[in-house]
């Protein structure tokens, strides 16, 4: 038996890729039941992506996701999660199970993963997500400090029964590299499994317009450089106003990234929920994904699930060049442009605005290619592989 527990997020957070690791875990223990620990609303999320619904056994708590947003609630959350995982690893030796894999969970309560599986000599796998990436930041803020060496501890700190998993080989490597003190032991790395299907589009090639529209998807902050957005429309602004580039957001917008807003971008649905229909809607309109994550900066250790969006969506990429891109643009082949700067950044769009679709289309074919290279299928044998040569 396989116990499944996602402590953290809630809801719809982290439904794609939950769901393409419970089909990796039910593909790789073929017929053993796995038993899913997770809030009453992300189970009705999961089961809308997870076929063969008689493997799994689920266990469900209280919704608390809105309630633990606020930043007094981080012991309130702690306690929490705290007290499920104890619960869950308790379960676990009574029940004599296999695995134990923790979709995610807060910092602070990682620590604690690390001590019930010593005290329970149990196998336990940890996934890794963007909570990591806070050891690439240089901010002197408390809070991030205080973040920063509670993560360091969690690593430190880890028995030998404890596996990481990490989603993206960049990323691992670039942890181990910075911090060669930690134990690199007994590790995983995949691809960030993703659900590809969608309503909204088919492997047909999704025509142009004559003007491009370029879309920066996900809520635009400071540590993903969206505000660079900004400055990239302005330097674009002849094109705009001769309605030969259309600049969009969707997704809302924090505070400090909208004192950079300018007239050359349209936001769509600024501090408001996006359904999901909507969102489907709007990112098929775009020609052109954009990313501005630069190199030694949060997203060295944060898997991009919006660049997973873009092959799902068929959408080239405009980026700026760091590790993460780096790798997946070597694997994948002509997916998009990698640039150096802003300024290059411009300039490759208007390149675009003057080539022909011959390129584009060789991309989205790129792309629709890169869906099946990264299915979970593929993913889920990259994953064995590396389970059974664990040394536990």
């Amino acid at each position: 038996m396989v116990v499944f527990a996602e402590l953290q997020m809630q809801g719809d957070k982290h439904v794609h890729v939950n769901s393409g690791l419970l089909k990796i875990l039910q593909k790789s223990f073929d017929k053993k039941r796995i038993d899913v620990f997770c809030d009453e609303r992300h189970k009705i999320e999961l089961s809308n992506y997870i076929e063969n619904t008689d493997f799994y056994n689920f266990t469900n708590f209280k919704y608390t996701g809105e309630a633990e947003l606020k930043k007094s609630a981080v012991l309130k959350k702690t306690v929490r999660e705290t007290l499920l995982a104890y619960k869950i690893f308790k379960y676990a030796k009574k029940e004599k199970v296999e695995l134990v894999v923790f979709a995610s969970a807060f910092p602070f309560t990682s620590i604690l993963l690390n001590f019930f599986s010593l005290l329970f000599s149990q196998k336990t796998i940890i996934c890794l997500h963007g909570d990591i990436g806070v050891l690439s930041l240089k901010r002197k803020k408390l809070t991030t400090t205080i973040y920063r060496n509670v993560i360091k501890f969690f690593f430190l700190t880890r028995p030998a029964k404890v596996v990481l998993l990490f989603y993206g080989k960049t990323i691992e490597e670039k942890l181990f590299n910075k911090f060669p003190n930690f134990n690199n032991r007994n590790t995983i790395s995949i691809d960030h499994p993703y659900n590809y299907d969608t309503k909204e589009i088919s492997d047909q090639f999704i025509q142009k317009s004559n003007v491009i529209t370029i879309a920066n998807i996900g809520t635009g902050l400071m540590n993903k450089n969206s505000h660079l957005f900004y400055k990239l429309a302005e330097k674009q602004r002849l094109n705009v106003e001769n309605g030969k580039v259309k600049f969009i957001q969707i997704g809302n917008v924090s505070q400090e990234v909208l004192s950079y807003s300018n007239k050359f971008v349209e936001i769509i649905n600024n501090n408001t929920f996006i359904p999901f229909d909507l969102f489907e809607k709007e990112v098929n309109k775009a020609d052109f994904f954009i990313y501005f994550f630069k190199e030694d900066s949060l997203y060295d250790l944060c898997p991009s699930g919006t660049f997973f969006d873009a092959l799902k969506y068929k959408k080239p990429i405009i980026s700026l060049r760091n590790p993460f891109f780096e790798f997946y643009f070597k694997k994948l082949g002509n997916i998009g442009y990698l640039c150096d700067t802003v300024e290059e950044m411009s300039e490759t769009i208007n390149q675009i605005i003057q080539d022909n679709s011959e390129k584009y289309d060789d991309q989205v074919l790129s792309l629709n290619r890169a869906t099946k290279l990264l299915s979970n299928e593929n993913i889920q044998k990259e994953f064995m592989d590396q389970y059974k040569r664990l040394n536990i």
